[in-house]
């Protein structure tokens, strides 16, 4: 069996991990790279498996992925600073992922951590997120007359 995923899921599903994992860990989540851990087991005669077959694993390595930045974030960033556009940053990322990319691109975290996962599952499919949004004097919008 082989089992892949976010490192902290996994690595707690494992049997015995090497001393220096989490250094390493902790090494490329600082660097900004996006990581997923790899771990297996033997899966015996089973003809199926289940989430309760993920225990006793053995760390087989880790996966490392590096998408920096567009060199222009930043500057982008800044553009939107100027005209009031509030920025929110919503990511799957590791939250030291988060926080490495984020300081690359001069955006500053208001709480430097994440929401619940379950804050974010409980937003169906159907419903719409609203943002604020400031009326500019210059905008001008085109109207229809339906008088």
């Amino acid at each position: 069996m082989i089992v892949k995923g976010a490192p902290e899921n996994v690595l707690a599903r494992c049997a015995n991990v090497a001393p220096g994992a989490q250094a390493v860990l902790d090494r490329e989540f600082a660097a900004g790279s996006r990581v997923i851990a790899v771990a297996t087991r033997p899966a015996d005669d089973r003809t199926t498996l289940n989430a309760d077959d993920e225990r006793d694993l053995h760390l087989a390595g880790f996966l490392t992925f590096v998408d920096r930045p567009k060199a222009d974030a930043g500057e982008a960033l800044e553009r939107l600073k100027t005209l009031d556009v509030q920025v929110k940053i919503i990511t799957g990322d590791n939250d030291r992922v988060a926080q490495k990319v984020c300081a690359e691109i001069g955006a500053s975290p208001s709480t430097g951590r994440s929401p619940e996962p379950r804050s974010i599952k409980s937003t169906t499919r159907n419903s719409r997120l609203r943002f604020p949004t400031r009326r500019s004097s210059r905008a001008s919008l085109p109207s229809r007359n339906r008088g």
